[in-house]
């Protein structure tokens, strides 16, 4: 007689349990991410979201629990971490002004503002230049239709894939 193996779809005793846990605790990880991503600190901030990048990547590689559905929640991920980049940040628009060198004739006062602006714009482009290049890192564009195609996609004939990065 061969021993009965669970199917994916019939989970072993306990794993139902196991998975609850599992699951409640990535939710955690991801309030506590959530809540770093919004420090006034820039490193902080970065903090959150490299959490919430490793918490994606823990959707994607867990075998216990269906595909689908850890994309999904990885998927949350990537759209929460691109709201954020696409989330307005005061300092932008004095861009130009920021990244040059500090005026002549500033106060003293005026020239630590100076700064100190420049310094929290630099960080927090380094925060959200970080978060593209790790989204970035996990995008794969495959032939649609299971073929080969030439060219980088995405584009017609491609579709879209976010994968772990390889280790």
């Amino acid at each position: 007689m061969h021993p009965v193996t669970p199917s994916p779809s019939s989970p072993r005793p306990g794993a139902a349990a196991h998975l609850s846990v599992s699951h409640q605790q990535r939710h955690d990880r991801y309030t506590a991410a959530l809540a770093l991503l919004g420090s006034p600190e820039a490193i902080i901030r970065l903090g959150g979201a490299l959490a919430l990048v490793e918490l994606a990547d823990d959707w994607l590689t867990d075998e216990t629990d269906p595909q689908e559905h850890g994309r999904r929640k990885a998927q949350t991920i990537i759209t929460t971490l691109c709201a954020y980049i696409c989330s307005p940040f005061q300092l932008a628009h004095d861009y130009e002004r920021l990244m040059g060198d500090q005026p002549q004739g500033l106060t003293p006062q005026q020239a630590r503002r100076f700064r100190a602006e420049k310094t929290e714009l630099a960080a927090e482009a380094q925060v959200r230049g970080r978060i593209l290049t790790e989204i970035h890192d996990r995008v794969r564009w495959e032939p649609s239709d299971g073929g080969h195609k030439h060219g980088p996609g995405p584009g017609e004939g491609y579709r879209r894939v976010v994968v772990a990065p390889e280790v």
